[in-house]
């Protein structure tokens, strides 16, 4: 989906993919000079679709490369978007592992698997890392051990059923979510953020990269900013 900005400055596209979900690209149509620049912001849309119907556009070998101000709604687009992944080096041989699966486009998780895995991020979703850390030190009464033995339950109940080989089908997955459910009831206020964030897989890199890499403790809001929060 695309629509201008209140200024025309800029297009807003709606892109989704069954990848990434659904995010939001603000694309400038402007020159230096403020005039409409009819040079550089072009997207490649797939050979499939109609592209008879698309004006401000050139045939290429892989599609037709569309300038921003004509895209329609429903265009498949091509690109390679910006990516966010992070790697904690506490061995040499680590490095072997910052690769990604040609098939599935992922970066293999060391508890999810390929299959599931949710890595590389866009980087659009690096404020989704704070979101969830925010929301689980706003929890009232999380400590650390708390955190530690919520975490620790998930992951070994994810690997002694061993869901990274099976598919979301199985009866394994229904009782899955259904501890997820009972998990963030007890231990983070049945927050539909963090539940959510358990079951895409981010919970878990969150986890990790906020207390494993980068040391931050569990800081708690103050009781009105809890309350304003909980509403």
């Amino acid at each position: 989906e695309k629509k201008p900005e209140k200024e025309g400055d800029n297009y807003e596209l709606i892109l989704g993919s069954s990848r990434f979900e659904t995010w939001t690209w603000h694309v400038p149509d402007k020159r230096g000079d403020l005039k409409t620049d009819w040079y550089h912001p072009y997207f490649l849309v797939r050979k499939e679709e109609n592209q008879e119907k698309h004006g401000m556009s050139l045939v290429g070998p892989e599609g037709r490369w569309v300038h921003v101000s004509k895209l329609q709604k429903d265009d498949r687009i091509a690109f390679r978007p910006n990516l966010f992944d992070f790697l904690f080096l506490d061995t040499v041989s680590r490095r072997l592992e910052a690769h990604i699966d040609p098939k599935t486009g992922c970066r293999p998780h060391p508890l999810l698997g390929s299959q599931y895995s949710p890595r590389p991020y866009l980087l659009a979703r690096v404020h989704h890392f704070r979101k969830v850390w925010k929301e689980i030190c706003q929890v009232g009464g999380m400590s650390e051990t708390r955190l530690e033995a919520a975490t620790s339950l998930l992951s070994r109940k994810w690997k002694s059923w061993q869901l990274a080989e099976k598919d979301t089908s199985k009866e394994e997955w229904a009782t899955y979510r259904w501890l997820v459910e009972q998990v963030v009831a007890r231990d983070f206020n049945g927050s539909p953020i963090i539940q959510k964030a358990i079951l895409d897989g981010s919970f878990f890199d969150v986890v990790d990269l906020f207390r494993h890499i980068l040391k931050e403790k569990i800081e708690h809001a103050p009781a009105e900013e809890r309350k304003e929060v909980s509403r």
